[in-house]
């Protein structure tokens, strides 16, 4: 929504906006400087999902949302469009069916056919669409037809019922050529368990290049993996489903309607995609260690083109209890977690934990791993006693079927971490559980993990934060420096995961007095995330270390060491990320140095 609205600044100037300059401060300038232009405008919201989209985006003069939640939003006015009119010959309905057919006559046959296909626009479309295919065939032809497929189905109005024919009826008829029928039906019926929007032939054809091809093309049915391996099938499919109008093209991709889709849905029984669905999805879903899993920033784009389809298959009702799911589910919680969106982290991995349960038994060590994930999930949004159960539960699982076990280790690493936040947030007890937690996770390491490696870095580093907060502060510079030197061996240039380790040790430097140890730290531990997170300049990651730069600029431009540099580097960085530069000098005198 803000960036849409901030393609309006182009209205009133030349320059583009950068990034860091797309909020919603800047669109509320706009609609200010809109105002006070004294012209009358009209917004369009179009398809919006839920109400919080519009929160503090709604501007002066009219606005028109569309949505789908009919029960409407405290002041907005209700105007309900399930039908066009069709009772005079030149009624919406039958102008909308007489172009879509291209045809000029017979107005009478056209109004009957909209009147029996109940004003329905998109099943207007879709039936018109085959009269421009068969021009031989009249209205009267298929307003007969209708009766043949039409189901009374007394859950659903009149001119559904006549969305769902009109459905079969194109779905029934998409190709004189029996393959393309054959092809674009499979197609069809897979499009329907995937998101609105964002369907393209890849989704099909890019599956069996993957490597992960082979471990779950078992769900797929052998007819839909041979198409998969045919491109060219695939897009003339596509092709014939854009002629019926049972997609749209949307840009460089296509669309179904929400109806078709579920028309289509309802019209599978023992021939149900789902799993296939799954499958596909699942084959080149990013997964795995390092530059391999979604939470690696050059995936993103990819993750961020398949993720509304996973969410979609789960949000049909009717998702696959199946391990493709169950992955998808947790690859796209670990994605959505990344760029910041956290309560669609917490739905997905909650959804994830689920489906493990539905499928596994209490041993399962993948039951533990749901409950740690979820549990994270919830902590990173702030709901640290609902995050505190889910942890504690992994903790439990650990203890009781996984004694000993690196599992183990990663568990009570993950609680003693929230415990660290809770000992943060003013409960001292916490602090000394946090310490314990994590001393029991590095007993377990040191008898599993050689010296030089990633989780024994990590567990250093963790013991170094929690002794900080103790108080303990020479020894926890000692960890952290350790924890830094290991990852500075066995982490490659780059790597996120080093990010932490500078941010550490550098705060730890500049509260003992080290503030020329700190900056250069802390500048490194600045340039990486800016790096990784390059699609998310403004990522929580990037703005706390830049917090902690800018009082170590000031820190040491108090001690008079190039003072008006560093005073300068100091006023860019709250500039760029919203600090209070005087609440910032403020802080800043927390911090002892001496040169």
């Amino acid at each position: 929504m803000i960036n849409d609205l901030c393609l309006l600044y182009t209205l009133f100037s030349t320059d583009l906006l950068r990034e860091d300059q797309k909020n919603e401060n800047t669109v509320k300038q706009l609609f200010a400087h809109m105002e006070q232009r004294g012209e009358r405008w009209l917004y369009v919201y179009d398809n919006i999902q839920d109400y919080d989209t519009l929160r503090g985006l709604l501007p002066p003069g009219h606005l028109i949302v569309t949505t789908r939640q009919s029960q409407g939003w405290g002041e907005f006015k209700v105007l309900h469009t399930d039908a066009l009119p069709f009772r005079e010959l030149d009624d919406p309905a039958v102008e909308v069916l007489l172009e879509t057919a291209e045809r000029d006559s017979d107005r009478e046959g056209a109004r009957a056919l909209a009147a029996a296909l109940g004003g329905s626009p998109l099943a207007l479309v879709i039936v018109g669409s085959l009269l421009r295919r068969h021009r031989d065939r009249s209205f009267d032809y298929y307003t007969t037809a209708l009766d043949e497929v039409l189901v009374e189905e007394d859950a659903y109005p009149e001119y559904l019922q006549s969305l769902k024919a009109s459905v079969q009826l194109s779905y029934d008829d998409i190709s004189d050529d029996p393959q393309i029928q054959t092809d674009a039906q499979m197609v069809a019926d897979l499009f329907a368990w995937l998101a609105p929007e964002g369907l393209e032939a890849g989704l099909i054809t890019d599956p069996p290049s993957d490597p992960s091809w082979g471990q779950f093309k078992g769900d797929i049915p052998e007819p839909l993996q041979d198409l998969a391996q045919a491109p060219s099938r695939v897009l003339k499919s596509v092709e014939a489903l854009e002629d019926r109008s049972l997609i749209r093209r949307v840009g460089s991709s296509f669309a179904m309607h929400r109806m078709t889709a579920a028309a289509l849905r309802a019209m599978q029984s023992e021939r149900l995609l789902n799993e296939a669905a799954a499958a596909l999805l699942a084959a080149v879903y990013p997964g795995g260690d390092g530059y391999q899993n979604p939470g690696f920033s050059g995936n993103w784009p990819l993750c961020r083109r398949l993720t509304p389809h996973v969410r979609a298959l789960w949000a049909s009702g009717n998702a696959p209890v199946n391990a493709a799911m169950e992955y998808l589910l947790n690859q796209a919680g670990i994605f959505l977690g990344k760029i910041g969106d956290n309560s669609g982290e917490i739905d997905l991995k909650r959804a994830s934990l689920d489906l493990k349960s539905a499928r596994l038994p209490e041993n399962d060590r993948d039951i533990a791993v749901g409950h740690a994930n979820l549990g994270l999930a919830l902590q990173r949004a702030g709901d640290l006693e609902a995050a505190e159960l889910e942890c504690r539960r992994a903790v439990e699982l650990g203890v009781q079927y996984h004694a000993g076990t690196i599992d183990l280790a990663d568990w009570r690493d993950l609680l003693g971490g929230l415990l660290l936040v809770k000992g943060r947030a003013g409960e001292p007890d916490a602090l000394t559980e946090s310490l314990r937690e994590y001393q029991r996770s590095a007993a377990i390491l040191r008898r599993h993990v050689p010296r030089l490696s990633d989780a024994r870095a990590q567990v250093l580093n963790n013991l170094g934060t929690v002794r900080d907060e103790l108080g303990q502060l020479p020894a926890a510079l000692r960890l952290g420096e350790y924890s830094l030197n290991i990852w500075r061996e066995v982490l490659p240039e780059g790597d996120a995961r080093r990010g932490y380790a500078l941010l550490n040790v550098g705060a730890m430097a500049l509260k003992a007095g080290a503030a020329d140890r700190a900056e250069p730290l802390l500048e490194e531990a600045l340039a990486l995330w800016q790096a990784v997170y390059l699609e998310a300049p403004k990522h929580p990651e990037i703005v706390n270390v830049a917090g902690w730069l800018i009082s170590t600029y000031l820190t040491r431009a108090r001690a008079g060491e190039d003072a008006q540099a560093r005073k300068v580097k100091a006023m860019q960085l709250c500039d760029e990320f919203g600090f209070d530069y005087d609440q910032r000098v403020e802080h800043a005198k927390r911090y002892p140095y001496a040169p």
